[in-house]
């Protein structure tokens, strides 16, 4: 069962990430690490008292708010919990600061990611062409709330 807490800097150095979060989000991570404790609300889930996920949001001007998320690999025996967590802390998130958009940006071809974002009710915008550190392409995502 995943316990989610609020996030503290030192879960980052207590994650072990995924092999593509390795290779397509480096910098984002490095940009995140240096400024998290500021950058908005983040969350951490732990599986007895490992720390197996981080996810929050950039707040990056009033309404608006880029999510991320990092897994380890021993996140896949939890997806369907740690989804539903995503959902509602989303959810509280974007109630609290008052949110109209929150956008994602995914490495294009991660198909399990893709139905992550569409399972938060995010709406595929269009393509990043050379976007990450690699050239990779990117998708565009956004969960638009018109409340």
């Amino acid at each position: 069962m995943i316990e989610v807490v609020p996030f503290e800097m030192k879960h980052f150095d207590q994650l072990e990430l995924r092999e593509l979060d390795k290779v397509t989000t480096q910098g984002f991570l490095e940009t995140l690490q240096k400024n998290a404790e500021h950058a908005g609300p983040a969350y951490t889930g732990l599986v007895d008292g490992e720390v197996v996920a981080i996810a929050g949001v950039v707040l990056l001007w009033p309404g608006v708010a880029e999510g991320w998320v990092f897994g380890s690999p021993k996140i896949a025996k939890y997806k369907k919990s740690f989804c539903r967590h995503v959902r509602n802390k989303l959810a509280e998130i974007e109630k609290e600061h008052k949110l109209w958009r929150v956008q994602a940006t995914i490495v294009s071809g991660w198909s399990g990611l893709m139905r992550f974002v569409e399972f938060l009710g995010f709406q595929f915008e269009g393509r990043l062409s050379q976007y990450g550190l690699n050239k990779e392409d990117y998708l565009m995502y956004a969960r638009l709330n018109h409340g």
